[in-house]
């Protein structure tokens, strides 16, 4: 069973401290995946360009 002091330490400081790790894992994945998606889009856009032509070409 908590005491009281368990309960308050708990509440008002492992909580606090697992909801701040928590909301910078978040922004830090956002981040993360932004750059990610920056990087592949180019490539992406490229290999749409291409068969959009070759698409052309074949009608």
């Amino acid at each position: 069973m908590y005491d009281a002091s368990e309960e308050s330490f708990r509440v008002d400081y492992f909580l606090y401290v697992v909801d701040q790790a928590l909301f910078s894992l978040k922004c830090r994945l956002t981040k993360f995946l932004k750059v990610e998606i920056d990087k592949i889009l180019p490539s992406i856009n490229n290999v749409t360009r291409k068969v959009e032509w070759i698409g052309d070409g074949v009608y």
